[in-house]
């Protein structure tokens, strides 16, 4: 059974981090932890997000001739661009490999700022 997924989103830099560790003070999850992007200098208590979601927007981002430091432009309908579908079986399988057998799930990327419609 899928339980809800709640989604992060906010630029870098804008809490997101501070946000999703809250709510994991709340019992709720972020991510599988063998999937958890490392604290480092930069966020020494933790991102609280997916290496995989990561990847995956860096990939949109990509396609779109962008990038996290660089969003691309975004016109009418830009989550239709040819080459975008073919993402789709990761992105099916790890959503569901989130909300499996989770009350409440967290998916949090600041890149869902700009990669979320897809």
């Amino acid at each position: 059974m899928e339980g809800p997924l709640i989604y992060v989103t906010g630029m870098h830099r804008s809490s997101t981090s501070a946000i999703t560790g809250t709510m994991t003070l709340f019992g709720l999850t972020p991510v599988d932890n063998d999937d958890l992007l490392p604290p480092d200098a930069h966020n020494q208590k933790g991102y609280f997000e997916s290496s995989a979601l990561m990847q995956i927007n860096d990939r949109i981002l990509t396609i779109m001739h962008g990038a996290w430091s660089r969003p691309p432009t975004l016109t009418h309908r830009w989550q239709h661009t040819s080459g975008l579908e073919q993402l789709y079986p990761s992105l099916n399988r790890l959503f569901h490999s989130l909300t499996a057998n989770q009350a409440t799930s967290i998916w949090k990327d600041p890149r869902l700022c700009l990669t979320l419609p897809v």
